[in-house]
């Protein structure tokens, strides 16, 4: 993502930069989930070890680990280079949603995604941010929408993370909230 390191002339440290560069995807990925999860300690252990601590993808990463001050900052950093269409359909959209939801603003939360929509099936986080503004906002029938988006489309996910349970586990939420039983499923 960052067009910097990839203009850079190869060098002897290259092959350093890329592990830690794939050891940093593979932590921000993981605070996503155990986030959700709803593992505090280990998630606050986890974004001290990103190295890389400038990234929009950190900063998502960490705001949905409940770190809003990283949200804070890249959002007043001035964007050089210019954004790409992920970083401005998605990412922004989902760092202000988390901040938002975690001033307990679900409102905002739900207002800062609209943009994402015609592109979250690129990256199904936005999905799950969605779903998870519409259970806090009390609306279990659109939140049952988002998540059912994710299980129909179980090949947005990286097999190494469970996207699929967590959205089988906020359609429950959803269904909690509505007072509905979970859907039997059909026989073929």
């Amino acid at each position: 993502m960052n067009q910097r390191r990839c203009s850079r002339a190869p060098s002897r440290a290259a092959p350093h930069e890329v592990s830690a560069n794939f050891a940093d995807e593979m932590l921000l990925d993981e605070v996503r989930v155990l986030s959700e999860l709803g593992h505090t300690p280990r998630v606050a252990e986890m974004v001290r070890q990103i190295k890389d601590k400038s990234s929009l993808e950190y900063a998502v990463a960490a705001t949905a680990a409940g770190n809003n001050a990283a949200g804070d900052a890249y959002l007043k950093k001035p964007t050089d280079p210019p954004l790409g269409t992920i970083e401005q359909q998605l990412l922004f959209p989902e760092l202000k949603a988390l901040l938002a939801l975690n001033h307990h603003d679900s409102a905002g939360a739900i207002a800062a995604l609209p943009q994402a929509t015609p592109y979250d099936l690129v990256r199904c986080e936005v999905i799950e941010v969605r779903g998870q503004a519409y259970l806090a906002a009390g609306q279990g029938d659109k939140a049952e929408v988002e998540y059912k988006k994710l299980i129909a489309n179980p090949g947005l996910e990286d097999p190494a993370l469970p996207r699929t349970t967590l959205a089988h586990l906020g359609l429950a939420r959803a269904y909690a909230m509505e007072n509905k039983s979970a859907e039997k499923p059909r026989r073929i």
